[in-house]
């Protein structure tokens, strides 16, 4: 009965050995960018940032979604990157992208496209590092950088301004009125 234990955990061992290998971190280079928040490597998987939301180029383009691809591609594109799955997060989404982290020397890309505001925390599932990535939001919308940027307001015109050109509409029908009724 002793020999059987042993067998069965070297048995679970090798099942658990695909989950172990598919978790862990693994380097690559970008060969195409595909929008803000989406790129391709050379083995030509897609990989989809975890925890961010850039604006889509799909079909019509959003404000600021040509500004995010292009970002991206320069700081991405013929680069190596560090790619770090997520601990809570599946390996691959329903179109079968890698959802990943992205590190460039050190440097956390996902969260960087949020802080230069050329994408937001995606809220809709739960990453490790969703917390960081709101907090990271709410910073760049408060300091407007990005989509975040105010739009500059029109000037209102002044109400004595309406005013006058309401009088003066009234005064050009009825001149225009009097006349036609002279003949």
């Amino acid at each position: 009965m002793g020999s059987k234990a042993p067998g069965r955990v070297w048995a679970v061992g090798w099942m658990m050995l695909p989950l172990f290998l598919a978790a862990q971190p693994h380097e690559s280079r970008v060969i195409k960018v595909i929008d803000g928040d989406t790129f391709v490597i050379e083995d030509s998987s897609r990989v989809r940032m975890l925890g961010i939301d850039a604006p889509e180029t799909r079909g019509e383009d959003e404000p600021f979604s040509q500004e995010a691809k292009a970002y991206l591609t320069q700081r991405l594109l013929h680069q190596t990157v560090t790619l770090y799955p997520d601990g809570i997060s599946p390996n691959k989404d329903r179109w079968g992208r890698l959802l990943r982290y992205a590190h460039l020397d050190g440097q956390d890309i996902n969260l960087e496209m949020i802080e230069v505001g050329l994408a937001g925390a995606f809220r809709d599932y739960k990453v490790d590092r969703l917390a960081m990535y709101v907090a990271a939001e709410e910073k760049a919308k408060r300091k407007g950088v990005g989509m975040w940027e105010e739009k500059p307001q029109q000037k209102k015109l002044p109400d004595w301004v309406w005013g006058v050109g309401i009088v003066m509409g009234v005064a050009c029908i009825w001149l225009y009125v009097r006349m036609r009724s002279r003949g």
